[in-house]
């Protein structure tokens, strides 16, 4: 059966900031060598790329701004390009305002992650009660145009570490995956993540695996690791 093996990258490959432990490299090996393997990530392209050429992967899929891109292979240029949505000029009005806004109130705040799609920043100290000081203005003043809670407006994601706002609605990972399945003819869907913006492809998923995140479609695990991930991905190969 034709299988696509979809990974969330940071916390759910390895720890933030932490390399990929060399038994989960092994395995990545071992399955881009039988399956369709996709990294899905908030991360863009580049950074994805610039991974894979570490680990010596490379007939791998990228999709990198949570779904707003996706290509293959893993090395620029890439054979397959597409970008996944088309904002709407009144989204796209939108979004430069709220990142304009952002930037100009909190400037000495926030770094902002070089993107061609989305809005994603981080403080620029490790301070939670920066980002919470953020995302409540975000709430106060915006709440027409963002939302957190897959209501109206431009959907946003809040991280421990990060906010990132996306420039339409018709981004997600679970929209990407699909386009990826539907150009490689795959037969079944797996997904592995550990965070909300995950949630959007464990739904378009025959499986999927949560590192400590759980969500109400069937056939979902939980796991506390990628340890215990990797484990439930071979039973489920194996079936």
């Amino acid at each position: 059966m034709k299988t696509i093996i979809a990974f969330d990258v940071d916390g759910t490959l390895a720890p933030h900031n932490e390399p990929l432990e060399s038994p989960v490299l092994q395995k990545l090996y071992d399955l881009v060598s039988c399956h369709t393997v996709v990294f899905i990530s908030g991360k863009n392209t580049s950074y994805l790329s610039g991974l894979c050429r570490q680990l010596g992967i490379k007939n791998v899929y990228l999709s990198g701004e949570n779904g707003a891109e996706y290509l293959y292979p893993a090395f620029f240029p890439p054979k397959i390009y597409k970008q996944t949505y088309q904002a709407s000029d009144d989204d796209a009005k939108t979004f430069k305002l709220i990142r304009d806004d952002l930037l100009s109130k909190f400037r000495d705040k926030i770094w902002e992650q070089p993107n061609r799609h989305m809005f994603a920043f981080f403080p620029c100290v490790n301070d939670k009660e920066i980002l919470d000081e953020v995302e409540t203005y975000i709430r106060t003043k915006h709440f027409e145009k963002v939302s957190f809670d897959s209501g109206r407006g431009l959907p946003a994601y809040r991280f421990f570490d990060a906010i990132d706002i996306l420039p339409s609605k018709a981004i997600s990972k679970g929209s990407a995956l699909t386009m990826i399945a539907k150009d490689t003819s795959a037969e079944r869907i797996i997904a592995i993540g550990d965070a909300v913006n995950d949630i959007s492809m464990m739904k378009v998923a025959d499986y999927s695996i949560g590192i400590q995140i759980e969500h109400s479609t069937e056939n979902h695990y939980v796991v506390k690791d990628i340890s215990e991930a990797l484990a439930v991905l071979k039973g489920i190969l194996s079936d």
